[in-house]
């Protein structure tokens, strides 16, 4: 009988470098995201430009991370990463994101035509 454990052992282990690749990125979108989120809930309190505009970049940051996280993940997988709840879920954060900032900028460039107060 063949001996299968070095394959299932090399397979193993590069699946784990696979898995590590893509959520080491999604970990940085997260950590992006969550200091995105901190740094607008500190524009309510301040109302400052620069403010705002650290939290736009965190967020672009976030949402640039969370595209490399997914696109290496349908690389490995050789799958589009929206076919599982965790893929799904996470294409549906992208978009959200996606969604916030062209909001953000739509209504910022309204409010610069309207008054004097501009939030970006």
């Amino acid at each position: 009988m063949p001996d299968y454990t070095q394959y299932n052992t090399n397979a193993q282990s590069l699946l784990d470098a696979h898995t590590a690749a893509y959520m080491a990125w999604y970990h940085v979108a997260v950590v992006c995201y969550v200091f995105g989120a901190a740094v607008f809930v500190a524009y309510w309190f301040f109302q400052n430009r620069a403010i705002v505009w650290t939290g736009v970049t965190a967020t672009a940051a976030g949402l640039a991370s969370q595209i490399v996280s997914l696109a290496l993940r349908w690389v490995y997988s050789g799958h589009v990463p929206w076919n599982d709840l965790y893929g799904s879920l996470s294409v549906v954060v992208l978009w959200t994101v996606v969604l916030f900032l062209i909001f953000g900028a739509r209504f910022s460039s309204e409010r610069k035509e309207s008054s004097s107060f501009c939030a970006w």
